[in-house]
């Protein structure tokens, strides 16, 4: 599954055309992705989904990989599948100090955090009055990423592959599922 930006239900449809920039750049690295992706990966497609997607869809997630914030707290309350978040270096002390957002679903699975690379947090402005400190922009080491993924892949039961393909979701109209083009 991979959910990007969603559109709220009964979004106006001005809203829904001032996000087509954002989805369309989530698209071209989703079809990124699925070009590196084995043939028999299942890709459900979330962006520009409906929230209430989104949600529903986060029931079936296996293992999931995010930024620190809401959309890990949606995949890890409702799956409680093991998962990787990462931000930057601010939100480290959170994290790995199991932050109590973890604790949020009766025996909830505590997500491996990769910080960001050293000296590659930019600062952004936050507005009057927000203390968020998880915002800044940052890089990652994707090998780090892909070496804790294949960790956590590696302590999934299997579990039997249905065939399954569809056309993408226009923004606002729902998820669809695709399997890659390999």
């Amino acid at each position: 599954m991979i959910d990007g930006v969603s559109v709220a239900h009964k979004a106006p449809q001005a809203r829904v055309d001032g996000l087509q920039a954002e989805i369309s750049a989530e698209r071209e690295t989703l079809d990124g992705i699925r070009a590196r992706c084995e043939r028999d990966i299942i890709v459900a497609d979330l962006i520009g989904a409906p929230m209430c997607d989104s949600i529903a869809w986060s029931a079936g997630v296996d293992l999931y990989i995010s930024h620190f914030g809401s959309m890990q707290h949606k995949a890890a309350w409702i799956s409680n599948a093991p998962g990787i978040v990462h931000g930057n270096a601010l939100c480290a002390p959170s994290v790995s100090g199991n932050h109590p957002t973890y604790y949020a679903r009766e025996n909830g699975i505590s997500p491996i955090f990769v910080e960001s690379l050293p000296g590659t947090d930019a600062a952004v402005k936050n507005a009057p009055g927000d203390r968020r400190r998880n915002l800044d922009c940052y890089d990652l080491d994707w090998r780090v990423l892909a070496d804790r993924v294949h960790g956590l892949l590696a302590t999934l039961p299997a579990r039997p592959q249905q065939p399954q393909s569809g056309l993408r979701n226009a923004p606002g109209q729902g998820a669809s599922v695709e399997t890659s083009p390999r």
